[in-house]
């Protein structure tokens, strides 16, 4: 068993699939995602427990968090960075320049970096 961290993003159900091909510059780490239905019928569902309301339970994330923001988006917004960051104990937020909602996609290098950074920090605070 390793101890690399597995990164687990949090995917975009109106974006496209995640492949790692898309995200290259982190295509060396381990790498999980939710599942997308495989059938039409199953999509609701689906995105019904993605939509839910899960703040009351944020504070019982205990592992290491990042929330990446994009400063220019215009779909989410900062509130829900503000709710995560403030709700998940210990979570650390970066706010990604001159990117919008698809950052991993349209900005794959900032993305990658800014998970890269935040690894090697959880690594050296966890030396300590």
């Amino acid at each position: 068993m390793s101890n690399e961290s597995t990164l687990v993003p949090v995917p975009c159900l109106s974006g496209a699939p995640w492949e790692i091909a898309r995200l290259a510059p982190l295509a060396h780490r381990p790498l999980r995602t939710f599942r997308r239905p495989d059938h039409p019928a199953d999509v609701e569902a689906y995105a019904d427990a993605l939509a839910a309301d899960h703040t009351d339970r944020l504070g019982q994330v205990d592992v290491p968090t990042l929330i990446i923001t994009p400063s220019h988006d215009r779909l989410i917004g900062e509130r829900a960075a503000e709710i995560m960051r403030t709700g998940i104990p210990g979570a650390r937020e970066v706010v990604l320049d001159r990117t919008g909602h698809k950052f991993r996609f349209t900005r794959p290098e900032t993305y990658a970096a800014a998970v890269e950074t935040s690894l090697m920090n959880e690594v050296a605070h966890a030396a300590r």
